[in-house]
């Protein structure tokens, strides 16, 4: 009986079918994209969704789902009497939907047109395709021959694969399948598979396989094929570092070039090879001997060292890898065979990478050993720096000390003694108020103690005042207090001070020490000397600072008295306390000449 427009087909262009276990045929057109259900003789029109491509290719599932795949890369269900589109099975670019197959399992795979292999097993959608392994990404036809493996054929022929090694690399328990192919090498010629209508493959009753092709029909006879338990034997044929040789298997082989007979032979025992420090890339060529399937002959190897797993090379027949460190390493490399039986010995090549200067013990030592002592010299530094600040704060800390001491005594000794005569000095007017010329006389001499007492507060004011830490200021306060000084005294003074003395800065005990010196030699001058004439001079070199008081009194004849010699032995150590020079030179009747020579501290 023959269904076509007479009878409610749609259309004549009639794509794909499928007969499905209940018996009902499905029938997909073109010109309309529809699809027919034929029951009972009774042909019946599924609604499509909105935008469905033509359908190229049907399935039915364990459960008796019905799929259909589109051109346009959707995947269809049949629910009822509608047609729905699982938009979960359709991920990434639309590539044309080849062909359909379920499992046992109850996945749906899905060849695609140059998008390898989908799969949708309860609602999770995977891919496989050419970088996991997979022969081919055009796929055009799928079987399952009932003993584990999964037919395929695409633009490059026949192959086959396991469903177990499918649902790993699906499920993400592993990363790589191996494909098994049938081309020239096993007999097969050249062919196009066809893949513009479905059913284009199935499978027999006696398990026969078949494929329609261009040129014919393919038969699979899957029990005449048997499986190769002997795994092939594995060479390394030559080792390059930046694409030049350096090991060859049989180089010594008598028929070999004599630039290539030089290179160490692979084949010899215990060889073990010596690789340059400086490069680029090493790569290794091998290759195994199998004359039933050479092109199903899959690698993997692995360089310890390096590599922490195996990697799968499938049929690729080297390994290149980048710069290596100095080191010893291993190449490891096997093969399985169109069976998928490994060696277990494979071929294993040991090497060294010379190491580089800097990668050599005795400069990782003296590397070692340098980053300690500059560790040990930076610590020390630091260590030495810290204590030098902390002994310099101490040293400013004991100079403050020593300050703050030394004016506590001037202001007791001075301040205070001119105070204490003060307030004496007004008790003896009180007790003589009445005699007025005592009276006088006790007042104007407190007058004259508040003047001392003053100008010794402002001595004290000066030496600790910062502003004047400088030899300028120094020399000009030292100048104008011996001519206030010897002006009241009545007593003439020569003064030869520098016009321009430098900027240079001088110390609180320097002002204070070397003040008091010139302080108490003109007071000597005045109380003692019973001189017209005081010349004060002061001279600055680049090594020293000169002060020179020179009077022409009496000097001294004989023993001086208590007071005189006090003065001279405080003056004396004042010089000693700057660890400058003090001289004293007097001739009776000719004056005294006292002069100090403070020498400048290094780097001052």
């Amino acid at each position: 009986m023959t269904w076509g427009l007479r009878e409610g087909l749609g259309s004549q262009n009639v794509r794909s079918l499928l007969q499905a276990t209940n018996g009902d045929l499905w029938v997909a057109t073109d010109t309309p994209n529809r699809l027919w259900l034929l029951r009972e003789e009774q042909i019946h029109d599924l609604k499509m969704p909105n935008g469905v491509r033509s359908i190229r290719a049907m399935a039915e599932g364990i459960d008796g789902t019905i799929w259909a795949g589109t051109s346009g890369g959707q995947v269809l269900r049949v629910a009822g009497s509608v047609v729905v589109n699982e938009a979960g099975a359709q991920q990434g670019l639309p590539y044309s939907v080849r062909c359909l197959h379920t499992t046992p399992d109850g996945s749906l795979w899905i060849g695609y047109a140059g998008w390898g292999v989908g799969r949708w097993h309860n609602g999770h959608y995977a891919r496989i395709d050419a970088a996991q392994g997979l022969y081919d990404d055009y796929i055009w036809q799928m079987l399952s021959d009932g003993q584990g493996g999964l037919w395929l054929t695409g633009n490059h022929g026949l192959f086959q694969v396991r469903l177990e090694e499918l649902v790993n690399v699906a499920e993400g328990r592993s990363e790589h399948l191996r494909s098994i192919t049938y081309g020239r090498n096993e007999g097969l010629p050249a062919m196009q598979p066809v893949c513009d209508n479905s059913p284009a493959a199935c499978r027999g009753q006696n398990g026969q396989l078949w494929f329609a092709t261009r040129n014919g029909l393919l038969v699979v006879q899957r029990d005449k094929i048997r499986d190769n338990p002997r795994p092939p034997p594995v060479l390394l044929s030559d080792v390059k570092v930046d694409d030049r040789p350096v090991a060859l298997l049989d180089s010594q082989f008598p028929l070999r070039a004599p630039g290539k007979s030089k290179l160490t032979d692979l084949r010899a025992p215990g060889v073990a090879l010596q690789l340059p420090p400086r490069h680029s890339k090493i790569e290794f060529a091998f290759t195994a001997l199998s004359f039933s399937s050479p092109g199903n002959v899959h690698f993997r190897h692995r360089l310890k060292g390096f590599d922490t797993e195996w990697v799968e090379a499938g049929p690729q027949r080297s390994a290149r890898y980048p710069h290596l460190p100095g080191g010893r390493y291993e190449f490891e490399v096997t093969a399985c065979n169109e069976s998928g039986v490994w060696s277990q010995t494979g071929f294993h090549l040991p090497f060294v990478v010379e190491p580089v200067f800097w990668q050599r013990w005795w400069f990782r030592a003296l590397l070692l050993v340098t980053f300690t002592a500059a560790v040990v010299a930076v610590v020390r530094y630091v260590s030495f720096r810290r204590l030098r600040l902390q002994m310099r704060l101490l040293e400013q800390q004991a100079v403050l000390d020593k300050e703050r001491a030394r004016i506590a005594k001037d202001l007791h000794d001075d301040l205070g003694a001119s105070m204490t005569q003060m307030t004496l000095l007004l008790e003896l007017a009180v007790q003589h108020r009445h005699e007025p010329d005592a009276v006088i006389d006790r007042v104007q001499d407190g007058l004259q103690a508040a003047r001392e007492a003053i100008k010794s507060l402002d001595a004290a004011v000066w030496a600790v005042n910062p502003a004047n830490n400088t030899l300028p200021e120094l020399i000009a306060y030292i100048g104008q207090f011996g001519m206030e000084f010897l002006q009241q005294a009545k007593v003439r003074c020569d003064l030869d001070l520098p016009d321009h003395p430098p900027e240079r800065p001088v110390s609180a005990e320097l002002r204070h020490n070397l003040f008091l010196i010139v302080k108490e030699a003109l007071n000597n001058v005045v109380r003692h000397a019973h001189a017209s004439e005081v010349r004060l001079r002061i001279v600055v070199t680049d090594a020293a600072l000169n002060v020179l008081v020179a009077d022409n009194g009496r000097g001294i004849e004989r023993m001086p008295d208590d007071a005189l010699a006090d003065g001279l032995r405080n003056m004396r150590q004042r010089a000693e306390q700057l660890n400058a020079q003090f001289q004293l030179d007097s001739t009776p009747g000719a004056g005294t000449r006292i002069a100090v020579q403070y020498p400048w501290p290094p780097g001052n």
